[in-house]
């Protein structure tokens, strides 16, 4: 099974199919998906410019769901990161 990065970079690939990679990015929420799978779908879509349901989006406008995914993750692991290191000093 692939992690966030690695289907991040399928999603990334210009070589693949539109729908390959759309279908990365769908695959990334199944790793990190803050509001749920299917809500946080609708949001990156419609701040990205996508149809839900569209098979063939353009391939630009999945990467900036894709970066912001990212960039929300990120944030996601700093805090995960800083309550694990509190914990720990807190023990």
């Amino acid at each position: 099974m692939a992690g966030f990065r690695a289907l991040a970079r399928e999603v990334r690939n210009p070589r693949n199919s539109t729908a390959l990679r759309r279908t990365s990015l769908r695959k990334c929420l199944e790793r990190f998906a803050p509001y749920g799978h299917r809500a946080t779908w609708h949001h990156l879509c419609a701040r990205a410019g996508l149809a839900p349901d569209d098979r063939g989006p353009d391939p630009a406008r999945l990467i900036i769901a894709l970066e912001e995914l990212e960039e929300a993750r990120a944030v996601w692991l700093a805090y995960e990161a800083e309550f694990a290191e509190r914990r720990r000093r807190e023990k």
